[in-house]
């Protein structure tokens, strides 16, 4: 969201509060709020205290510094909003918030995952997030996001789909965009170029192999293989048949969305050795720092940021997005690192998407870049990359240059996530094969949409 549109948008409320912004703030169901005019003018927004629950627990990543500085920024823009901060893991968040919302002391703003393990089961008639409609109207938010990062926060008011609809959730300017980051050092001992095709990645890899080096820093615990996999599924299948398989808006079969033709490519590569030899004894954390230290060629991640050392030369270190074989339009499996809702028992909702429409703006951006971590959306002036994400802000402007965002693959049912941790462990383990770890996929899948029917 550019500089411009935040002049403008505040052109058009100043003169449109004179008499306020009308529209409704449905809560749905029994929570449902009755009409009540919205206020987007800042001036307007009494003196009050905002609860955010968010899932930056860690105090050493570059997230939360990031997070923590976006909230004092928002608070010295507009010092009558108090910001009081909670915290829980994702995985708490996700076990709790429902049970939270339906509940009488609840946070303003919230942080549900997208897809239906969050925004599916909480927006639409479920009732427990606040429409954002009006609120994306008057404060401009379709005309200034790519379409493709929205659909991510959309809900059927039916609830039958996502990734259409009604908007529940707004993305914060900081991504998390898997791409392969790799070591220009190990790159260049091969006397190899990035590869530009996804043939030319497996002829890396095998280089990598015969040199001795290793080609894939990998953990196999805690669903560490789940960044290969979904890269490879974006190169093997088609990016429009992954978003409607994953929001559930078509017909769309597994067999479609380069799920099987990955899992095959996944347990080739396990065959080859492409991993680190004792993946299955290291966590992701360490397999990351594996890479930090210059220990292997490839790491499959998103752009969080990676746990460099403070003043490490960053110059050996570089990312791309995985590289198809064929023409079709860039696509990259992204998000923002973190959506925020409204919560329908929100003491003021108007302070709270004013929350909302800042965290979508440039100034949040730069901050992320000031932090070593990369936006999701935006221009930027070229000086302020630093020299480290030159290649991941390059990466960035040409998915958003094609509206080119894949929805994480878990969002596709409730419980797909743990499916594919415990599924993706095994198939590295050798417990299972390609073939039934794509019949677990299948089978949750189906299980969803059967009890859906039922409803």
């Amino acid at each position: 969201m550019s500089k411009l549109h935040r002049l403008r948008t505040a052109a058009v409320v100043t003169t449109a509060t004179a008499m306020l912004l009308t529209g409704c703030v449905p809560g749905g169901g029994a929570q449902e709020r009755a009409d009540r005019e919205i206020v987007t003018d800042p001036s307007q927004i009494p003196e009050t205290t905002l609860t955010v629950l968010d899932p930056f627990v860690s105090k050493d990543l570059p997230s939360t510094k990031w997070f923590l500085e976006v909230q004092e920024a928002f608070t010295a823009q507009y010092p009558q909003i108090t910001i009081k901060r909670e915290t829980q893991s994702y995985d708490d968040i996700a076990s709790t918030l429902r049970l939270r919302l339906s509940g009488t002391a609840v946070p303003d703003v919230v942080p549900p995952n997208q897809g239906w393990q969050g925004l599916g089961t909480l927006g639409g008639e479920n009732g427990l997030l606040v429409n954002l409609d009006d609120y994306a109207e008057a404060y401009g938010w379709n005309d200034e996001l790519p379409d493709t990062v929205l659909a991510q926060h959309r809900v059927a008011q039916d609830g039958r789909t996502i990734g259409e609809g009604s908007l529940y959730g707004m993305p914060v300017n900081q991504g998390a965009i898997q791409m392969v980051h790799y070591n220009k050092r190990l790159l260049a001992d091969l006397d190899l170029e990035v590869p530009e095709t996804f043939a030319e990645f497996q002829e890396v890899l095998a280089a990598s192999k015969a040199a001795g080096q290793v080609p894939i820093a990998f953990s196999v615990q805690s669903g560490g293989g789940i960044a290969a996999l979904l890269q490879l599924q974006n190169v093997l299948g088609g990016p429009a048949d992954i978003r409607d398989f994953v929001f559930s808006s078509s017909d769309i079969a597994l067999d479609q969305t380069g799920m099987p033709e990955a899992a095959e490519t996944y347990q080739e590569w396990l065959t080859e050795g492409y991993f680190s030899t004792d993946a299955a004894g290291i966590s992701p954390a360490v397999a990351m720092q594996r890479f930090v230290d210059g220990e292997a060629l490839f790491l499959f991640f998103g752009t969080e940021g990676l746990p460099f050392a403070d003043g490490q030369d960053l110059s050996d270190f570089g990312a791309f997005v995985l590289p198809r074989d064929d023409d079709d339009t860039l696509g990259a499996t992204g998000s923002s690192l973190q959506n925020f809702s409204i919560a329908s028992n929100a003491k003021n909702p108007d302070a709270a998407a004013l929350f909302l429409d800042f965290l979508a703006t440039d100034e949040v951006g730069e901050l992320a870049l000031k932090h070593g971590i990369m936006p999701m959306f935006g221009s930027y002036d070229p000086e302020s990359i630093p020299a480290s994400l030159e290649e991941e802000y390059q990466s960035l402007e040409a998915v958003n240059a094609s509206d080119g965002y894949i929805p994480y693959f878990d969002w596709a049912t409730p419980t797909m996530l743990d499916t594919l941790r415990q599924s993706v462990d095994e198939l590295a383990a050798g417990r299972i094969d390609a073939k039934e770890f794509v019949d677990r996929v299948q089978r949750n899948q189906e299980e969803f949409h059967e009890t859906r029917e039922d409803e």
